[in-house]
């Protein structure tokens, strides 16, 4: 039932639209009216940050507004588009290009969304600002500092201060460099700078360049060591302290240059860059000093010159005497070699002392074979030595002062050693008949040691038979020997060597 009553009722209507029904229906809402447009802001100005730009503006009459548009564009006829938005009449905004033009408008927006006129437009062009203090010097020693001033196109004035907030800075016209009165004391000096535009913007952050004052230098202490008296190849350490770093500092005493130290934290208690300066420094062949003043020098990064420091203690230090050469190393024979040597040249020679080794590291603790006092004395021969065998030599010269330099090291190998040659004996019976008296031929071994002659009461004499004498001397070839026991006595003589071998003569039959 409900159906068809509804069907009725549409096509009611639908006569009705047909036959162009005259009927006026008043509306029970009142006329409404479209709101007035907000107020274009006013005043609309922009101040320079570091790749930023902080627009502000004014409105005469706040009520109503919601918050504000921002538009932005790339030129004054391009197209504005929303940037941002701000509740405030002010907004800073970001990451700006360097050396790009940009245009603003703001609009006022109210609650329902409504936007209201826009501003007059502003540009502004974020300039890559930098300002440089002495050509980027680290250190000054004069108060009077160039400013280099780079404030992009369109600057027309500016200040600079040690204060951030420019405080009795005056505004000069914009110049690309000034001078500038750094404040009293050492230390370092932050000079800040502010820019201003022709189109009324301004640079609000902090552009600013240090360097460091610096209009002394000292040395508060000096000194040295080891400072006992040194010689040729030793190690001497500088130190000197100055309490600032990056300078440059110097030891030197007559008769040696400049000795460079540097701030790097060698000396036991320092660390790098505290302003102590250090330097090891091994004295030269030809350096002597007596008694000598040792001077420390500095100037530091700023080219100050401190007052010269000298040493508590004074330096002394022994030259190393001129080195000789071996000149040859000769083996004589089994047991001996001989060492010549060039003549030492030193004013205050004392000895010559030569060492000898098995290997070639000869130094003053290897077997020391002979102190030579005379400076003639060129020459030595090594005696008692084993047969074929290398030995090493090196000779020092030492002066009176105790210091010695060591000449080349030179060695020699022994002669290989054989059995001697036997000599030959013979014997008579003396007159009365109570000795025999036995000669033979004379050795001519160079490594010649002694004769031995023994005996026996029956043939094949050797050297575990009696002993009746030992000759050392190869020139004695005669001996006399009383015999009381047996009527018949056979001789031999053995030659023997210095390493032990030995040689037997012919055997002799001898009767009473």
């Amino acid at each position: 039932m409900h159906t068809s009553f509804g069907r009725i009722a549409i096509v009611l209507l639908a006569l009705g639209l047909v036959s162009g029904c005259n009927r006026h229906v008043d509306s029970l809402d009142p006329v409404r009216e479209l709101p007035t447009p907000l107020e274009a802001p006013f005043g609309l100005s922009v101040t320079i940050g570091n790749q930023s730009a902080t627009l502000s503006w004014e409105m005469t009459n706040v009520s109503g507004v919601a918050y504000y548009r921002i538009y932005s564009a790339d030129s004054i006829d391009g197209e504005f588009v929303v940037r941002d938005t701000s509740a405030a009449p002010s907004r800073t905004l970001s990451n700006l290009l360097y050396n790009r033009e940009y245009f603003f408008k703001v609009a006022a927006v109210r609650t329902g969304g409504a936007e209201g006129l826009r501003s007059t437009a502003v540009s502004v062009r974020i300039p890559a600002v930098a300002i440089v203090i002495n050509d980027n010097q680290e250190f000054t020693r004069s108060r009077s500092v160039r400013v280099g001033l780079n404030a992009g196109s369109g600057a027309s004035e500016f200040q600079i201060s040690e204060d951030s907030v420019f405080a009795s800075a005056p505004i000069q016209n914009f110049a690309t460099s000034a001078q500038f009165e750094l404040s009293e004391g050492d230390g370092t000096k932050r000079v800040y700078a502010r820019f201003y535009y022709n189109d009324g913007s301004r640079t609000s952050f902090a552009i600013f360049d240090a360097i460091t004052l610096d209009t002394r230098a000292q040395i508060t202490a000096f000194t040295f060591a080891p400072t006992t008296t040194m010689q040729t190849g030793d190690v001497i350490t500088f130190t000197l302290t100055a309490g600032e770093s990056k300078g440059n500092a110097t030891a030197t005493f007559a008769g040696a240059p400049d000795i460079n130290l540097y701030d790097d934290g060698l000396s036991p208690d320092a660390t790098a860059g505290d302003g102590v300066y250090t330097g090891r420094w091994t004295i030269p062949v030809g350096v002597a000093a007596s008694s000598a003043e040792v001077d420390g020098k500095f100037t530091d990064a700023a080219g100050n010159s401190a007052i010269l420091a000298k040493a508590p203690v004074l330096l002394t230090i022994h030259p190393t005497p001129q080195a000789v050469s071996i000149v040859s190393t000769v083996a004589l024979s089994t047991y001996q070699i001989e060492v010549i040597w060039s003549q030492a040249t030193a004013s205050n020679f004392m000895s010559y002392r030569l060492y000898r080794a098995a290997t070639a590291n000869v130094t003053t603790s290897s077997e020391l074979l002979a102190t030579l006092p005379s400076r003639s004395t060129v020459l030595y021969t090594d005696t008692a030595l084993n047969a074929d065998t290398k030995y090493f030599y090196r000779v020092y010269v030492v002066d009176s002062f105790g210091v010695s330099a060591g000449s080349n090291v030179d060695s020699a190998r022994t002669l290989v050693n054989t059995a001697p040659v036997p000599v030959t004996l013979a014997g008579t019976l003396s007159t009365d008949s109570s000795t025999f008296k036995l000669s033979w031929t004379q050795s001519g071994e160079v490594d010649f040691a002694s004769y031995r002659l023994y005996r026996k009461a029956s043939p094949g004499v050797t050297t575990a038979d009696q002993l009746v004498a030992i000759i050392n001397s190869a020139g004695t070839d005669t001996i006399n020997d009383f015999v009381s026991g047996p009527a018949t006595v056979y001789y031999k003589i053995f030659v023997f060597d210095r390493h032990g071998l030995s040689a037997g003569s012919n055997e002799i039959q001898l009767t009473k």
